[in-house]
Formats: C-alpha cells, sequence, structure tokens
C-alpha cells in the first residue's frame, strides 16, 4: 500500500511560509511592502498544495526538495499565464452589474 505524503507535504511548506515570513517581518516597512506579491503568492501556493490531488511520486518529489515553496514560487513568476486577465474580468463583471443597478435605480427615480 502506497503511502500518503500529503499531510508531510502541506506541513513541511507551511514551516517555510512561517520562516519566510519572519524573515520578511525582519525587513525595513518599505522592504516588506515591495515583497509582499511574493508572500501572498506563496501562501497561494499552500493552499494549492492543500487541495491538489498529486500522486505519491509527485508528493515525495516535492518533500525531497529543501525549498517547495521557493521553488514553485519561481517557476510561478517565469509563467507566462497571468491572473491579470481573471482580475480584469472581475473588473469588467464589477462594473458591469453596478452599472445595471444604477441605471435600474435611475429609471426607478424617473
Amino acid at each position: 500500500m502506497e503511502q500518503d505524503y500529503g499531510e508531510q507535504l502541506y506541513q513541511k511548506a507551511w514551516r517555510e511560509l512561517q520562516q519566510y515570513r519572519r524573515w520578511l517581518l525582519s525587513l525595513p516597512k518599505e522592504e516588506i511592502l515591495s515583497r509582499a506579491y511574493g508572500y501572498a503568492m506563496r501562501e497561494d501556493i499552500l493552499l494549492s498544495l492543500e487541495d491538489m490531488d498529486l500522486t505519491p511520486e509527485q508528493q515525495q518529489a516535492l518533500l525531497r526538495m529543501p525549498d517547495v515553496l521557493e521553488s514553485v514560487y519561481k517557476r510561478f513568476d517565469k509563467c507566462d499565464c497571468s491572473y491579470m486577465d481573471v482580475m480584469q474580468v472581475c473588473i469588467e463583471e464589477t462594473a458591469d452589474l453596478h452599472a445595471e443597478k444604477f441605471r435600474e435605480k435611475e429609471q426607478g427615480v424617473r
């Protein structure tokens, strides 16, 4: 029977995030702000690890790495994909929703 290393992997990544956080908080405020994106992305990587269904082989490979979050973050940072596309859709949808509410409100007033 194959062992599930998922919890071990999550705990390893969580400890790495806590270590990164302690280091980050030791920096000047301006430096912390400039690195806030990287911290937020590392948090998202941790959350993704919790929900992913990795094979035991994939889990073991990540467990053997000295710095899982840093390695995944570096790969993500080089990725040609962008969450900004999703952000732009959310902005458009929010604008459309509120524009509709304003139209309804104006029509009701007249």
